[in-house]
């Protein structure tokens, strides 16, 4: 199944032409390809020789692309494009489907703003790490409950009212996904 804006042309992406997402974007891009999807975020490299085979894209929030002008930018593109892929790779390789797709929603979660996040088909964020769509429900229930209960526990203390958004804070590509903390 192929979940595609519309509005998005898929021909810079297969045609060999080099973008890249600037690293100040807050959006990225779902590539579908024939039995999975990659992600690519803010800085990441789009197109070139790594999406030729992409079938769709579906984009993620303001997306705009910028064309790498020097060496150095396109390097920094392909690095982070890596650091991307090795996230989604470190998540896809848990065991369990249910911590598999808590991890996806959290990792979004952090990569993008999480309305938009919320707004990605399962079915599309079922592609990036190998689970079903029921399977991203639960993951969204408990990526749901702990923000709550984050914010409860600030809530609850002596302080003044003030809730600590400091979870939903952008990180780079590059953090580690810590599955150990997953309790399912």
């Amino acid at each position: 199944m192929n979940i595609a804006n519309p509005n998005v042309p898929l021909h810079p992406f297969v045609s060999g032409q080099l973008l890249y997402l600037p690293p100040d974007c807050q959006s990225g891009v779902i590539l579908q390809y024939r039995h999975y999807a990659g992600f690519a975020g803010a800085g990441a490299a789009v197109g070139g020789c790594l999406d030729v085979k992409s079938l769709s894209v579906y984009t993620i929030g303001n997306v705009r692309f910028e064309m790498p002008e020097t060496y150095q930018q396109r390097q920094r593109a392909f690095q982070r494009r890596i650091a991307y892929a090795q996230a989604l790779c470190k998540i896809a390789a848990v065991h369990s489907s249910l911590q598999r797709a808590y991890l996806i929603v959290r990792q979004l979660c952090l990569w993008l703003d999480p309305q938009d996040a919320k707004a990605i088909p399962h079915e599309l964020l079922c592609q990036l790490v190998g689970v079903l769509p029921r399977s991203i429900d639960a993951g969204w229930q408990q990526y749901l409950q702990h923000c709550h209960s984050k914010e409860s526990h600030h809530i609850s203390s002596s302080h003044p009212i003030q809730v600590d958004h400091s979870h939903y804070q952008k990180a780079k590509p590059n953090i580690q996904v810590p599955v150990s903390v997953v309790n399912l």
